[in-house]
């Protein structure tokens, strides 16, 4: 009997490709979306470690200056949130192709195996009759 093979591995292998592709759009996204999240802990971080100045006994212009870096600080931090919220959106998009493109793998995997089971029966009917055949050749010898 004729080796087992799949009419649309091609087209399955081309799928594989195309899920490996959304894959790593979807990971890039991850990673803006993390890097512009890990800018605004920063932010937040530094917020804090420059508000203790107005506690203390300090000049006037350290103050001042102070309190405008910290206000460039939030504005800086206004500007990366509405970036993370279209980054947020982009991530939600490659999921959606991702598990768009997951399941038309799935789809054909499940077809090939469900071909290679039919295919698998088919050979060892084959062989338990040529099995037989010889077995029936050899008693009547």
């Amino acid at each position: 009997m004729k080796k087992f093979s799949f009419s649309l591995d091609k087209v399955l292998s081309l799928r594989v490709f195309y899920e490996k592709e959304a894959e790593i759009a979807l990971s890039r996204a991850v990673s803006e979306r993390d890097i512009v999240k890990n800018k605004i802990e920063n932010i937040d971080a530094k917020v804090l470690e420059y508000s203790p100045i107005f506690s203390q006994d300090v000049d006037m212009s350290i103050l001042l200056s102070t309190e405008n870096y910290i206000k460039g600080l939030k504005v800086k931090k206004v500007e990366l949130e509405g970036e993370l919220i279209s980054l947020e959106s982009k991530v939600k998009l490659c999921i959606e192709k991702y598990t768009e493109k997951s399941k038309d793998r799935k789809i054909l995997e499940r077809l090939k195996d469900k071909k290679f089971e039919e295919w698998k029966k088919a050979f060892n009917k084959e062989e338990a009759i040529i099995i037989d055949e010889i077995v029936s050749s050899k008693m009547s010898i």
